[in-house]
């Protein structure tokens, strides 16, 4: 029997797929996955849903340059 490579996200983890992007994370990039859970959850209870994230799960590096003008203009 084939061993199948496991992945963990913030809150539960899973079977990885090949198929699909990896964030710098190691958080699998998913938006079928995503569509096919939210319209699971309308179908079951109906209610508007939103996504409320407002990050974005990725290594960022500095601009000096860029910080200085835009914390000096007001």
């Amino acid at each position: 029997m084939r061993r199948l490579e496991t992945v963990s996200g913030n809150t539960m983890g899973g079977v990885k797929n090949p198929f699909l992007p990896v964030s710098d994370w190691g958080w699998q990039i998913d938006p079928i996955g995503l569509r096919l859970a939210l319209n699971n959850l309308y179908s079951r209870y109906q209610v508007p849903l939103f996504i409320v994230e407002n990050g974005l799960g990725a290594y960022e590096i500095i601009n000096i340059s860029f910080s200085t003008f835009f914390f000096s203009v007001e």
